[in-house]
């Protein structure tokens, strides 16, 4: 089964790689090409780190790695005996592609990514991050009859724009296969549309936001520090995707090699959901830190921006993450139902086959036993 899996990964991490993981809004390919990765800081095998373990994470330049970052930063790995060394990938296709060589044990990053990981390499969901749907948005022009009819023609979801008229045969520009087009998909399906009825020209978000200021499309898909600047332009938000019935969320991956660990698993759970506090707590520090992960990675974005985001998306507690991780009444985790909701959208795009959700389910690569044991202070 898992020379199965590993054969796979080759022709479906093509597919990922498209994808912006954990929503890595504006990120250019700053990898280094020997391990699809950047290193931020010193190597951190020096002397005076023998007498702690080290663990490697495989990070991506958005907020749902970042207490992992400030984690080492502020020294909060440290006071649980482990030495963090960071691979910083800027999609999530390379991210997975490590993972499958043991680049990496610990890391974030959203469903699509995992759905790969799952298939061919057995890899972990541990817990969940926070729900980055809340920033994947489309947007449109001011005069754009979808902004002229404004809310409310929908009554499923009142904070949709626009009419079924206004939608049909319009010119979307933006990353196929991403939250951002199952955003547009869930958006057209309310008003009984669907793909066949608009054009998409696929494109990267970066690019989709310069052609979309140079007068092309209708619309455009965004994201994080990019629909913070798209409000800036006085464009109009004419969808939210946790406001059209879906719920994606970022979660931390673990390896089969790290979960053969359960102890150390509960610790590195731990140490996030602590870090996701004390960023509640010190948000202007949290901002710089911020800033400072995307800035060392080639990343370009404003403080301003990066507390826009950090604001706009708030991490989950504890209590939130094991409500995703936990089976409920029907016997199936909430976190399972997400990834089905996704898996159905991607079966129809021809990405996946229903064989593959299956296999997702039968699978079960959720284990809840390491979010259960863990408790704050």
């Amino acid at each position: 089964m898992k020379k199965f899996r590993m054969a796979r990964l080759l022709t479906t991490v093509l597919l990922v790689m498209t994808m912006v993981a954990s929503m890595s809004a504006c990120a250019p390919d700053q990898t280094n090409p020997s391990d699809g990765a950047s290193t931020p800081g010193e190597a951190s095998g020096s002397g005076e780190n023998e007498s702690l373990r080290t663990v490697t994470f495989g990070l991506q330049t958005a907020t749902n790695s970042l207490p992992f970052y400030i984690a080492k930063e502020e020294g909060f790995f440290e006071e649980e005996g482990i030495n963090a060394e960071f691979l910083v990938y800027t999609s999530g296709g390379a991210q997975i592609e490590a993972a499958a060589s043991n680049a990496w044990m610990f890391g974030t990053g959203g469903v699509f990514p995992a759905i790969t990981g799952m298939l061919n390499i057995d890899m972990r969901v541990v817990g969940s991050c926070m729900s980055d749907d809340a920033m994947v948005d489309l947007w449109v022009r001011p005069d754009s009859p979808i902004a002229q009819s404004g809310p409310g023609h929908c009554e499923e979801y009142p904070t949709l724009y626009g009419t079924k008229e206004d939608w049909d045969g319009i010119t979307v520009l933006g990353p196929v296969n991403t939250t951002g087009h199952y955003c547009l998909v869930r958006a057209l399906d309310a008003f009984g549309l669907s793909l066949s009825d608009v054009n998409v020209t696929n494109m990267e978000v970066n690019s989709a936001n310069t052609a979309f200021r140079a007068g092309e499309g209708d619309a455009i898909i965004s994201w994080l520090a990019l629909s913070v600047d798209a409000a800036s332009e006085g464009w109009v938000k004419a969808a939210v995707l946790s406001e059209v019935g879906a719920d994606s969320p970022s979660m931390i991956y673990a390896t089969e090699e790290a979960c053969q660990d359960p102890e150390l698993v509960e610790t590195v759970l731990k140490v996030y959901y602590e870090t996701a506090q004390w960023i509640e707590e010190n948000p202007d520090k949290a901002t710089d830190y911020y800033y400072d992960l995307l800035y060392n990675n080639g990343v370009t974005a404003t403080k301003e921006e990066c507390r826009a985001v950090l604001d706009g998306i708030p991490y989950h507690t504890l209590e939130q993450s094991k409500h995703y991780m936990n089976k409920g009444e029907d016997g199936e985790r909430y976190m399972m139902h997400c990834f089905e909701d996704i898996m159905d959208y991607l079966i129809s795009q021809g990405s996946y086959t229903e064989a593959d959700l299956e296999t997702i389910k039968e699978l079960d690569l959720m284990p809840d036993e390491y979010i259960n044991a863990v408790t704050l202070e």
